[in-house]
Order: structure tokens, then sequence, then C-alpha cells
């Protein structure tokens, strides 16, 4: 192989390194991309979930005290009609926004759960699976106290239109029973997407680490590589440079027997042979020379 064919292998085989490492680090930096998308896609989603349906929950409740109130001035109080007439009028306003509150919440909840059923199908490990498999049973549980929660505050607010203004104490015992246990869950919620999170985080983290040390790994063979390469064409130009070289002195000594071993098919190899050749030459030539010296 020519000269300029070893250095001409030598970068294409360089440049057919860089290139996997262009490869190779361009999935692996796209790995660290999907893991940060998951936490901003699915996690901050959930993290989202559970806070609009808390808000919406405070609302809610808000809502039902301000109805207590007016039942009770209702039920308890001699009011004028004009003041009934405001107070029913109060009373059906209240009704229409904790019925907006509901839906909005309802649809929060099911978004939530359409969300983590989605996740579940393409966990990457069982344990990612497990982990979001828990999140959608605490998702069920919110929805299941959302529910009986709104149908007992909705109760609460058909009795106003039917003209029953007074409100059991075992109602509102109960409605701040379901008010408990929905604000619990919803912390349970709240907990374990912040646990996902930090765990997305850490695999994210712990990605970013492994593909530093693949990238590092692959630029130091790269180099060694590269290294080797340059070496074993360098010595390849070296070793017949440096016998050529020692046979020129040889034959100024008066050496014309000196060989070189030919052994490549490059131009060394080839100057190599016309150097034998002229060697020869010159051998045959100072021979003849002497044999003339003879005669004469």
């Amino acid at each position: 192989m020519k000269i300029s064919s070893k250095i001409m292998s030598l970068i294409v085989i360089l440049l057919a390194v860089l290139a996997v490492n262009g490869l190779i680090s361009f999935r692996l930096l796209k790995g660290v991309g999907q893991e940060l998308q998951t936490v901003v896609k699915k996690d901050l989603v959930l993290m989202e979930t559970s806070t609009s349906v808390t808000k919406h929950q405070l609302q809610k409740a808000i809502i039902f005290e301000r109805l207590r109130r007016i039942t009770e001035e209702l039920a308890y109080q001699e009011v004028t009609p004009a003041r009934k007439e405001h107070l029913l009028f109060h009373a059906k306003l209240a009704g229409n926004d904790f019925d907006a509150l509901a839906k909005e919440g309802a649809l929060n909840i099911v978004n939530g759960k359409l969300l983590v059923d989605e996740s579940i199908r393409y966990a990457k490990n069982a344990k990612a699976r497990e982990d979001l498999k828990r999140v959608a049973a605490v998702l069920t549980e919110i929805e299941k106290a959302h529910i009986h929660y709104d149908a007992m505050a909705g109760e609460a607010f058909d009795a106003v239109k039917e003209g029953r203004y007074e409100i059991s104490p075992e109602d509102i015992n109960q409605i701040h029973t379901d008010e408990r246990k929905l604000s619990n869950e919803l912390e349970k919620l709240l907990s374990e997407v912040q646990l996902f999170t930090q765990k997305s985080m850490a695999n994210a983290k712990e990605y970013e680490k492994t593909t530093e040390l693949v990238l590092w790994t692959i630029f130091i063979l790269s180099l060694l590589i590269g290294l080797g390469l340059a070496v074993s064409i360098i010595r390849s130009i070296n070793r017949p440079l440096g016998s050529l070289l020692k046979a020129t002195h040889e034959i100024g000594g008066g050496n014309l027997s000196v060989k070189l071993d030919v052994s490549s098919r490059d131009e060394l190899g080839e100057l190599s042979r016309e150097f034998n050749r002229m060697s020869s030459q010159l051998s045959e030539a100072r021979g003849k020379l002497e044999e003339q010296s003879k005669v004469l």
C-alpha cells in the first residue's frame, strides 16, 4: 500500500471513529433529554393535577360554608321576603359555582388517570411501573372521595332549591369527613408524585453520569486507536528509511554487497528495490573495472 494510501486510510478510520463517537453521543444525550421530558411531561403534570384538585376542593369547601350560613339564616332567623330572595339568589350562585368546580375537578382527575395509565404502558422497568400503579390507586381513591363529597354537597344544594333549609348535623359531619378523606388522599398523591419526580430526576442524573463515562471511554479509545495507527504508519516509514540511510553509508564506504529487505509495496519498497538494483549494477561495474585492471 502506498504511503499516501496509508495516510488516507488513517484519516478515514479516524473520521469513522469520530462519526461513531458523535452518533453514540447523540443517542445518549437524546436519552437524557427523554428522561427530562418525562419529568416535565408526566411528573409535573401530575403535580399540577394534584395542586389543581386541591385548590378546587378548598374553593368548594368555602362555597359549602357559604351555603351553611345561608341555610342557617333561612331556617332559624326571621327574614323579610326581600332578604329571603337575596339569600336564595346567592345560594343559587353558590350552587352554580360548586357545580363548575366539581366538573373541572372531575375532569382533572380523569386526565391525571389517563396520563398515569399511559405512563404505565410505556414504563421502562418494573419498579417505575409499580410506582405508577400506586399513583393510579391513589387517584382512584381521590375520584371516589370526590364523587361522594360532591354528591353529599349536591344534595344540600338541591334541598335548598326545594325549600328545605335545614341541613342535618349528620350530613354536615359526613361532608366534613369526606373533606378530610379527600384532603388526606390529595396529600398522599402529592407525596407519591414528589417521590416519583425525585426518582425520575435521579434516573436522569444517573443516565447523565453514564453518558459522560461512555463518552470519555469512547474518546480515550478513539485517541488510543488514532495514536496506534499513527505510530504504526510512522514506523512503517521510519524503518525502511533508516535501513536505506544505513545502506547508503555502507555503499559510500565501499561495501557494494549491501542489500535492503524489500517487504513493503509502497514507495519505500520501490525505492529499496531500485537501491538494490543500483547496488548490483555498481558491484558489477566494479568487478569489470577490476578485471580490466588485471588485463592491463
